[in-house]
């Protein structure tokens, strides 16, 4: 999993059929990983550790994009 400081899209991974984004909540005291379904991109969601509400990036980032050609 890749980290990036803006709190972006850090890593996309498939469960079952459905991708999923992971994305890490901004909140500095809970920092948690969530995984969204990649229906919800652009959409705001809020974190199930603190409430904190975040939107999805609606594509992917070019670096998370090269990782997953890569892998």
């Amino acid at each position: 999993m890749t980290h990036q400081t803006n709190h972006e899209l850090t890593d996309e991974r498939r469960t079952g059929n459905d991708p999923v984004v992971c994305i890490r909540c901004p909140n500095l005291g809970c920092q948690r990983v969530l995984g969204i379904p990649e229906t919800h991109r652009g959409l705001v969601v809020r974190c199930r550790g603190c409430r904190t509400l975040l939107r999805v990036p609606v594509v992917r980032s070019e670096r998370t994009s090269t990782l997953m050609r890569a892998s």
